[in-house]
């Protein structure tokens, strides 16, 4: 007898495949691009630019919080 397998939930998924993307690119952003500034220009530079690094991750996850609310107002979720 075949054993029952609950139909695969395609919009939760790509929920947290959003949600794994915005980390990642905050990440990168803060993290990988404070660490090639700290590498080419030292850690002076790399304090005078977390202000900026900061203010993009904001817009990026400003930008997310917009396009999820839009969903969420269609209906889609």
């Amino acid at each position: 007898m075949a054993s029952y397998h609950p139909p695969t939930d395609m919009r939760k998924i790509r929920r947290e495949f959003d949600s794994h993307g915005l980390w990642l690119v905050l990440f990168g952003l803060i993290v990988i691009g404070g660490g090639i500034i700290t590498i080419v220009y030292g850690p002076t530079a790399a304090l005078a630019s977390v202000l900026c690094l900061v203010a993009g991750a904001a817009l990026v996850v400003f930008v997310w919080g917009i396009l999820t609310l839009i969903g969420k107002l269609v209906g889609e979720d």
